[in-house]
């Protein structure tokens, strides 16, 4: 049963340019979209893909383009102060 328009963002097989392998970045959409993850494999073909893992330890396949690359202290718990002597 069809529930709608379907869209096709055309941008996706392009992918997005200068993601590294280790390089920490946000998902933007499907499982666990708005997670922080670590890229573990980069995939070149009709789209292009990255297998990552996120900070809970889940695995999961994305398109590049849906990856966006954050800081290297974002989204990870706040340091603790050293007690003053």
């Amino acid at each position: 049963m069809r529930r709608g328009p379907v869209t096709i963002e055309l941008d996706a097989a392009k992918g997005r340019a200068g993601l590294k392998i280790g390089e920490r970045v946000r998902i933007g959409s499907g499982a666990y979209a708005g997670e922080i993850a670590v890229i573990e494999k980069l995939t070149n073909g009709p789209i292009a893909s990255a297998t990552v893992r996120t900070e809970a330890g889940r695995t999961r396949m994305a398109r590049t383009v849906d990856l966006t690359p954050v800081g290297a202290h974002e989204g990870a718990a706040a340091p603790h102060a050293a007690p003053e002597a």
